[in-house]
């Protein structure tokens, strides 16, 4: 059966839901752009939001225990925590912003949930993002959805996965945002653009989706791919601290040329 969200008014630009406003603003104003409690700028689009909702509430289980990399201004931790009302959510970013979360923090503590930020931790610094969570949960750190909107850099993102990954519970979703970057318009085509000579994060997708066939779906059952953001589903299989996507599949003796 879907499950039961909080209702979303739609604005130009905004959304309201639970009594918050988010702002949406995925340009080169939204780091600046102002905004207080309960206000939070978003950067994320209607149909990127839609997306959301749709996969989350036809997914098999629920999602008690939830993972953020990136923070940015703190609209996505407020969107996911307002419509999950998860258990424990611990979200990380490197860089310390603005975001007004504390006070939603403080609405989670009242309603017997856990809601943590911390900044100065590196997206791929997964024993350091373990400690946090058992810390947050005094159990195990085991997660139902792991969403990744951090570096976008694919040696990086391909390291968070690896290390969290084995982390998440089956029939769990690990979520890729902004995956395909590098087959945009705009300066991602632009040799002078910094990202330009690096490998696309779109390769650990490309990872995934092999481990997915080449595995019969046991490590990954699934995966659910939209412009924006990839959902890849946790199987049944047991993993440990050794997993490697990049490896996990067999090519006949070939190796992914990367992107």
């Amino acid at each position: 059966m879907p499950k039961l969200f909080p209702r979303i008014t739609w604005g130009d630009n905004t959304f309201e839901m639970d009594g918050l406003t988010f702002i949406q603003d995925w340009g080169g104003t939204a780091e600046n752009r102002e905004a207080c409690f309960p206000q939070f700028v978003i950067m994320k689009s209607r149909d990127n939001v839609e997306d959301y909702i749709r996969v989350l509430a036809s997914a098999t289980r629920g999602f008690e225990d939830v993972l953020e990399l990136g923070v940015m201004r703190g609209g996505s931790c407020a969107f996911f925590n307002t419509l999950l009302r998860p258990r424990n959510h611990l979200a990380i970013d490197l860089v310390a912003r603005q975001t007004g979360l504390e006070a939603l923090a403080e609405n989670a503590r009242e309603q017997g949930r856990k809601l943590l930020t911390v900044s100065g931790v590196y997206q791929d610094d997964t024993e350091r993002i373990i400690q946090l969570a058992e810390e947050l949960m005094a159990t195990p750190a085991m997660f139902d959805l792991i969403i990744d909107d951090a570096s976008h850099d694919y040696e990086t993102t391909l390291r968070s996965f690896n290390g969290l990954f084995p982390r998440l519970r089956s029939g769990g979703i690990y979520v890729f945002e902004d995956w395909g970057w590098a087959h945009w318009g705009g300066v991602w085509q632009q040799p002078d653009d910094g990202s330009f000579h690096r490998p696309a994060m779109s390769n650990t997708v490309l990872h995934a989706v092999l481990c997915c066939t080449g595995n019969a779906g046991t490590i990954i059952s699934r995966i659910d791919v939209t412009p924006v953001s990839a959902y890849v589903y946790r199987g049944p299989a047991q993993l440990g601290s050794e997993f490697a996507v990049e490896s996990s599949y067999l090519a006949r003796g070939k190796r992914l040329v990367l992107l």
